[in-house]
Order: C-alpha cells, then structure tokens, then sequence
C-alpha cells in the first residue's frame, strides 16, 4: 500500500535504493503493529524485505542503516533482531536515542541498498556482529556512525571528535579513500552547545571542499559518547 503521508516508501535510482524511515505497521492496510521492540524490529525488517523484493533485491544488498530508539536500554534487543536478517557482513550502520512521530512506535529504521557488487570494509577494530564498518557497493563507500568516546576523551567533545575522525580515516584509507572523497555526512551531537568544538577539529580534516552534512542534537548509545559522525564517500 502506498503511503497515506507525503512520501514514497522507496525509490531506486540507478543500482541504488533509498528507503524511507520505517516503523511498525501493517503494510497492506497501514494499521500500527503493536509489540515489544524484537516485534516491533521484526515487522519493519520484514515490511523492508518486501520493498527490496519489489526492487528486485534482498537484506544481502542493503548497505547502510540508520536506527532510531526512544529508549537506549532496548539497543540490545533490537540487536538481536536486527541481525538475524544479515546472515554475513551486516550493513554499515548508526543507531541513536530519539523520539518518533507516535509513541506507540518503539524502533524506526531507514536504510540504503544496492545492486551494485558489494563489499565489507575492516578498519582493523575488532568484529561487530551488529554492523561492519565500512560497505562498499561499486564506487560508493558506506561507513558506520563513529564515535570517539574513550577513557582519555571522556567529557571533551573536541577530543571525541578528533578520535572520531581519526577512526574514520583509516576506515576510509582501508576503503582506498581519502577525507575529500567523502560526499555526505551526518554528525549527531547529544548537546549543541558542543557545536563550535566539534566544528573546530572537523574542519581542518576536510581542509575545503566540504562533505554535504546535517548536525543532529540527539541522544548517543554510548552513554560518555558526545559525537557520533557517520559518512558516504565515492570513489574517483
């Protein structure tokens, strides 16, 4: 069923497919889905399933993801879930605390997929079920939200974001990329007031020529975590 609301559930353009934020509803009558959030996670992956069907895809081509829960503590549950439809090398993926448009809703998820030949990308961290962290799908590169949160840089935002971008570096160097091949970016902040410092230490990694991006103020997973910048590159 096609959406009552102002926008269309997918659209493909080329080899790749832009999905819309889906929450948990019935997706021939638009009817909600009540439930838990493994319920919940579940009706979405499914309703996704059926749209990348349509566009002659599966899960297998899905690239990158963006989760949004209205409460942090479900982050695992969710997870469990939300892999069992990614047998191998999950999508690059950004999960944060935010609060949707119908409290009967407990998870939305919005995600990108492509036809194109696809590839897991290791920046030498450790394995994580839930996500790789980097997709690549024929010259496009899909990194996962990154996050600077450690010991040293617990509370300072500028140091957060100097890890951050650190990390995402060698994920794109690991990629065959570079900073200025990067296209969009998305930079969630759990307080605004950390704007000017994250600014400071993000400008200079690009040096000119900047990334499209949105600066978010919402809430983070990782409780010290104060930046969380997630990115798309395209190869030259």
């Amino acid at each position: 069923m096609k959406s009552p609301n102002p926008y269309s559930y997918a659209i493909r353009s080329g080899e790749t497919l832009f999905l819309s934020g889906l929450v948990s509803r019935n997706g021939r009558d638009n009817s909600v889905v009540t439930g838990d959030v493994p319920t919940q996670t579940r009706t979405v992956m499914d309703n996704a399933g059926e749209l990348l069907k349509a566009a002659g895809m599966t899960h297998a081509n899905v690239v990158s993801a963006r989760v949004y829960l209205p409460d942090a503590s479900t982050f695992q549950q969710m997870n469990e879930t939300y892999r069992s439809y990614f047998k191998s090398d999950p999508p690059a993926r950004a999960t944060v605390k935010a609060g949707l448009a119908g409290s009967q809703y407990n998870v939305e998820i919005t995600m990108v997929a492509s036809a194109a030949p696809r590839k897991a990308i290791s920046d030498g961290r450790a394995a994580n079920p839930n996500l790789s962290a980097a997709v690549s799908a024929g010259q496009h590169v899909y990194l996962s939200g990154v996050l600077g949160n450690t010991p040293e840089t617990k509370g300072d935002a500028a140091a957060q974001t100097r890890e951050a971008l650190a990390r995402i570096g060698k994920a794109l160097e690991a990629a065959g990329c570079t900073p200025q091949d990067v296209v969009d970016s998305l930079v969630y902040l759990t307080d605004v007031k950390n704007y000017t410092a994250m600014n400071d230490v993000y400008r200079p990694f690009f040096g000119k020529d900047f990334p499209a991006r949105a600066t978010v103020q919402t809430g983070l997973v990782a409780p010290d975590g104060l930046v969380e910048i997630m990115v798309t590159a395209v190869k030259r």
